[in-house]
């Protein structure tokens, strides 16, 4: 149109400086000074300026004028046009406006040719994908910016999606240029399209999402973590609850046999024999979860002290010889003939060693071969190998079968039972004392052997005299006064019947306040309490029994189901001489009357 018909100037309105009362009043001083600065130095004029249409809006042009000279050199006229741009720097401030929003933000933002060229890349999408600048990162192909694994699912399946649907969105991962590793992100992408509606881009807002898919994946493995250790959990109580009725049944049977009139006293002493080797398993199996979960709290403590290994392989074999003998093993052995000397916890140590025999026993048929055999590697370690020609182990799983709660095979080890614990604790010990133990075998049906490596210890200098294993203990006191507090009236009266067949005189009480009552009224030389009993609980009891003059003298015995370091301290503290963790054998009862008779 002409300068008329868009501003509504006449040509008189317009002539001399008219044009400039068509600006916008922002605009006019800039423009004039740059024109008359042209017309000065009688250089072309192009100036942007908002220009008021004859509707009274304003819209943006560009004004661009030339001087045309005369013969004398001066400027005779200007030769100009204006030209409406409002369309143009809209797009242009738009486009501003974007790239200001798009370095503020902490998303990937990009965008792409339909030839999958990338033009535009924000500040964060640079720093997310490790490009070492922005002109590296745009001349990147496409591929280059996802995960190998994800590059022919964005190619094949996910673009042509965007193309169809003018927009979609996955989880994918992009490629960290410099580590190649990883970077998981929520890709939105949409196509950008021209004034007629064409497609002519891609552009893409895209959020790093691989801490949540981290996250994601911690709270996955937990599950599954949570989910096997319930598993094995359901699968130890079950274990736990078949391994302590196969000691008790033949319990039940013996008790029942002692009630059946016309026993014979072979069978009564083989009954009684029997019950003892079967309550003993029962113990061994309960001192185990005990041991392990000291070893867990971290409440377990060696008591080291200089020891030969050959006592502590003959404790071992004693221990595991009536289950050689029922099976019909045969065990070899073979020491070297040196004595070897060892820095260690004797018990546990012959626990280790007990354990990896029984586990040996346990898990060969009847009439197998058991051996073990040590020997001196390079002076420094003793090695031992606990071998068996048993029913072997899986190539996989030597390494599990040091996990707590672990079977080699549930089929396999059914018949043998077991609450996979035994080898945990060995592990445990072992490291505990410095060493280390491996498993080997050749596979299902071809034995296993276990081969544990400890630190020697030096020679001593001099022989060292030792209590003779079959010296004389101190008699048992006779004819003491003994007070029995038990909630349970069963353990009680056993133990009272057992004592009495000691010769001593019982008295019974169920409850902590009738202890007291007992004991305020009579004199006792010996007092054996439970600490879990109703009125007064044991530890309660003690300390009110030491404030009674009478008993100054008298012994106080915890009798009770906990046996941990921290329940014999507590024990201690509260007044008790002496702990015995039921239940308590007849040795370690006639060692607590012992210590009355040397009093």
């Amino acid at each position: 149109p002409s300068w008329r018909a868009y501003t509504g100037q006449t040509y008189d309105e317009w002539k001399g400086f008219g044009w400039v009362d068509a600006l916008h009043p922002d605009d006019r001083a800039t423009s004039l000074a740059h024109w008359n600065r042209c017309v000065a130095q009688c250089q072309p004029y192009e100036s942007e300026q908002r220009l008021r249409r004859a509707d009274g809006s304003y819209r943006w042009a560009v004004a661009r004028a030339v001087p045309i000279f005369g013969q004398d050199g001066a400027i005779r006229e200007w030769v100009g046009t204006t030209t409406d741009i409002h369309d143009r720097r809209q797009v242009e401030l738009e486009r501003q406006r974007f790239v200001t929003l798009a370095e503020r933000s902490e998303d990937f933002i990009g965008m792409a040719g339909l030839d999958l060229k990338v033009f535009f890349l924000n500040t964060a999408a640079v720093r997310m994908i490790g490009a070492s600048s922005l002109e590296a990162a745009l001349a990147a192909p496409v591929d280059d910016f996802f995960f190998p694994e994800d590059r022919a699912f964005i190619r094949d399946e996910f673009l042509p999606r965007v193309a169809r649907d003018g927009h979609s969105e996955t989880e994918v991962r992009m490629r960290h240029f410099q580590t190649g590793a990883g970077i998981w992100m929520i890709y939105t992408v949409y196509v950008i399209r021209d004034q007629h509606g064409q497609p002519e881009g891609y552009a893409t807002v895209s959020r790093n999402i691989t801490e949540r898919k981290l996250a994601e994946e911690r709270l996955r493995q937990a599950t599954v973590d949570l989910q096997d250790a319930n598993n094995r959990k359901t699968r130890f109580l079950a274990t736990l609850a078949h391994e302590l009725r196969n000691p008790l049944a033949p319990l039940r049977t013996g008790l029942d046999l002692m009630q059946l009139p016309g026993s014979s006293p072979q069978a009564l002493a083989k009954a009684r024999t029997m019950m003892d080797r079967q309550l003993r398993q029962m113990v061994h199996l309960i001192d185990d979860l005990m041991d392990i979960a000291r070893i867990d709290s971290g409440k377990i403590a060696l008591k080291r002290e200089r020891v030969a290994l050959r006592q502590l392989v003959t404790i071992a074999i004693e221990g595991v010889m009536p289950m050689v003998e029922a099976a019909r093993h045969r065990l070899e052995v073979a020491l070297p003939d040196d004595a070897l000397w060892l820095d260690a916890d004797p018990t546990r140590l012959a626990q280790i060693l007990t354990n990896l025999l029984t586990n040996a026993c346990k898990y060969t048929p009847p009439g197998g071969l058991v051996s073990l055999a040590a020997r001196v590697d390079a002076g420094a370690d003793v090695v031992l190998t606990v071998r068996d020609t048993g029913m072997g182990i899986p190539p996989d799983a030597l390494e599990s079968v040091f996990d707590m709660f672990s079977q080699v095979s549930q089929n396999i080890g059914r018949a043998q039972g077991g609450l996979g614990i035994g080898l945990a604790l060995v592990r445990s010990l072992v490291q505990m004392h410095g060493g280390s133990i491996v498993a080997d075998s050749a596979g299902v049906g071809q034995g296993s052997s276990f081969t544990l490596r400890l630190p020697l210890a030096p020679e001593p200098a001099g022989s060292r005299g030792s209590a003779s294993a079959g010296a004389a203990r101190p008699g048992a006191a006779a004819g003491l006064r003994i007070l029995v507090a038990d909630d349970n009236v069963d353990a009680a009266t056993m133990l009272a019947a057992v004592l009495d067949a000691r010769g001593h005189a019982v008295t019974l009480a169920h409850d902590g306040r009738a202890a007291l009552a007992l004991a305020r009224e009579g004199c006792f030389e010996l007092l054996i309490l439970d600490i879990g009993m109703p009125g007064l609980s044991g530890y309660e009891l003690a300390r009110e029994l030491r404030k009674l003059p009478h008993l100054d003298g008298a012994l106080l015995a915890a009798h009770t189901g906990w046996g941990t370091e921290h329940d014999r301290s507590e024990a201690k503290a509260a007044g008790f001489d002496a702990h015995l963790t039921k239940p308590a054998g007849l040795e370690e009862i006639d060692a607590l009357l012992g210590r009355l008779a040397l009093s």
